[in-house]
């Protein structure tokens, strides 16, 4: 005998509660007339899918803040919250800017962190011991390594800004490598995305129904589009699962593809709804009964 479970809707970790995870955030170099002085780079990576191909394969959570092409007060005050409270001040207790941050994303390893963070191809100032590795000139202080010779440049614990130089020396073993087949669905750039792979994807769904461990990847990302804000909430499930119609916010829709990934697009001029909105889902689960 079979029992079907059906989830109306999921209730996803809001964005503040998952940005919390990883702690404090980072500082910006005062704005003023001072021009600062650039630095030689050997590789630039300019949009959110060329960074996936600087990170090893193995995050848990990303998190992406941009400045860049966001005119809008509202949603600026919140790109520059969400880069504040992701500093890390062990990580940046010896780095100096001279330049404000225009973009930065940041990978949780579980066992530690790794940063890439824009600040226009302008130098860095890292009180730390020079060292070479795989050609790459760097600095290393309690643990911390950064990079300047990358744009953005990278910043973290020392194995995984290893890993990082790896990866795209190499081009191979990154996290594009295991979602681009997601994230190639999700297209246009975001001020703001959250993500979360795996393991930790599956957590976000602890305590939320008696349906659980049902997705693999969650995505959700912010951005202007016109006079309106716009969400984008893309989810693989793995179990059956599917995004349904609701009127969450002022506009609504959705794609349901053959694979269980699930993109859904939401609008509203209240900058506050969008933030919090979440596509409405459902879930199928069939359990044998004893």
């Amino acid at each position: 005998m079979a029992r079907r479970m059906e989830t109306r809707s999921a209730r996803f970790l809001a964005f503040f509660l998952a940005l919390i995870m990883l702690g404090s955030v980072l500082v910006y170099a005062l704005k003023g007339s001072y021009v600062a002085p650039e630095r030689e780079t050997k590789y630039d990576f300019q949009s959110f899918d060329d960074l996936l191909k600087c990170l090893p394969a193995g995050a848990g959570q990303i998190i992406y803040a941009s400045t860049k092409n966001c005119s809008n007060e509202i949603l600026l005050e919140y790109v520059d919250h969400i880069i504040k409270i992701n500093y890390d001040p062990y990580v940046f207790s010896n780095l100096r800017l001279a330049h404000p941050v225009e973009r930065m994303l940041v990978a949780s390893y579980g066992d530690g962190l790794l940063y890439l963070v824009d600040v226009n191809k302008t130098k860095i100032y890292f009180a730390g011991e020079k060292d070479e590795y795989r050609g790459f000139k760097v600095k290393v202080a309690n643990g911390i390594m950064v990079a300047p010779e990358v744009s953005p440049f990278l910043i973290g614990t020392a194995p995984h800004v290893a890993r990082a130089i790896d990866t795209i020396v190499s081009g191979n073993g990154s996290m594009d490598e295991l979602i681009a087949n997601y994230t190639s669905r999700i297209p246009g750039s975001f001020n703001v995305i959250l993500m979360f792979y795996g393991d930790a994807a599956k957590a976000l769904t602890e305590g939320d129904s008696n349906v659980t461990d049902y997705m693999d990847f969650y995505f959700t990302g912010l951005r202007m589009n016109g006079s309106m804000y716009e969400k984008v909430v893309g989810v693989h499930f793995i179990k059956n699962g599917a995004f349904v119609d609701s009127n969450v916010t002022e506009y609504y829709n959705y794609t349901n593809y053959d694979d269980g990934l699930s993109v859904a697009v939401m609008r509203d001029t209240n900058f506050t709804k969008i933030r919090t909105a979440q596509p409405e889902l459902r879930v199928l689960e069939i359990r044998l009964a004893n």
